[in-house]
């Protein structure tokens, strides 16, 4: 992996741009740059995976514990 560097995005900015509360043009930049850093690109997939993993862990706790009301992607 290569060294961070200051151009890279943090993990906050690498997770507005996931959740989508990122105006478009920066979006475009983070999703370039994520294209050609694989330090970023790693850290966006690790982010994807714990947010995957925490939205369903909510999801069976709510199904176990409230019955039919469910958490929405």
């Amino acid at each position: 992996m290569n060294k961070h560097v200051s151009h890279c995005y943090t993990i906050g900015q690498l997770t507005e741009s996931m959740d989508g509360e990122m105006d478009a043009a920066e979006d475009r930049k983070v999703n370039y740059h994520l294209a050609t850093c694989e330090d970023c690109a790693e850290l966006m997939r690790e982010n994807v995976e714990t947010a995957t993993f925490v939205r369903r862990a909510l999801r069976g706790y709510i199904n176990r514990h409230y019955g039919a009301q469910r958490l929405t992607d």
